[in-house]
């Protein structure tokens, strides 16, 4: 089962997901689109706007209360969840627009037997803490090439399992396997957060659409 949440009141990007984005498409029915009369695929929104979105790209709606989608607090935004208790679901953002169906099916199909999973981008930058100091296990190797990488969580797409998150309000442990990571490249990660990434993203789709 595959979820999409979304709502109409971004703040950083306005409007984000329902503004033209390419070629006709906003965010959202772009990443609808991927997914086309597919069972088991759900956008999750309060607005009737998503619902006619999912309606005309033949994928299913959840209807949201006004609160979950003007909350910030992940347990209010996902109370819907309640009505499924015994699943496990992919919950994936409606904000990258590069991230291919084919992708998410194979994660599905990889890291769905293990208690959760979350797609991650590879990095061979010096991560550092708010106080300096250096993150990296190899922190006096200043070659990219030969660095070992940390994984940044991409923000694209996540398996859990319902019913752990209803009961600890926690997606996963952080312990082998809890969660999964699943490599996803840099133009699938392309995450949209502000007019800055909005305006970016657009040009990249303008110079080479690949969706």
């Amino acid at each position: 089962m595959i979820i999409i949440p979304a709502r109409k009141e971004s703040q950083r990007c306005k409007n984000k997901l329902l503004r033209p984005f390419y070629d006709n498409h906003s965010l959202i029915s772009l990443c609808a689109s991927k997914y086309s009369n597919q069972d088991n695929v759900y956008i999750a929104a309060h607005e009737d706007e998503f619902k006619e979105i999912a309606d005309a790209t033949g994928i299913g709606f959840i209807k949201r209360s006004k609160r979950s989608a003007m909350s910030e607090d992940a347990t209010i935004i996902h109370e819907y969840l309640h009505d499924f208790k015994s699943y496990k679901i992919c919950m994936l953002s409606g904000c990258n627009p590069f991230l291919k169906a084919s992708t998410t099916h194979k994660f599905i199909q990889e890291r769905s037997s293990i208690p959760s999973a979350v797609m991650v981008k590879r990095s061979v930058d010096v991560i550092m803490d708010a106080g300096g100091v250096v993150l990296n296990k190899d922190l006096h190797c200043f070659n990219s090439k030969t660095r070992q990488p940390f994984y940044i969580v991409a923000n694209a797409g996540y398996i859990f399992e319902v019913a752990k998150f209803l009961n600890s309000g926690v997606f996963w442990d952080y312990k082998p396997n809890d969660p999964g990571l699943f490599e996803i490249d840099e133009i699938e990660a392309v995450d949209i957060d502000t007019e800055l990434d909005f305006r970016i993203a657009q040009l990249m789709a303008e110079e080479n659409a690949t969706f």
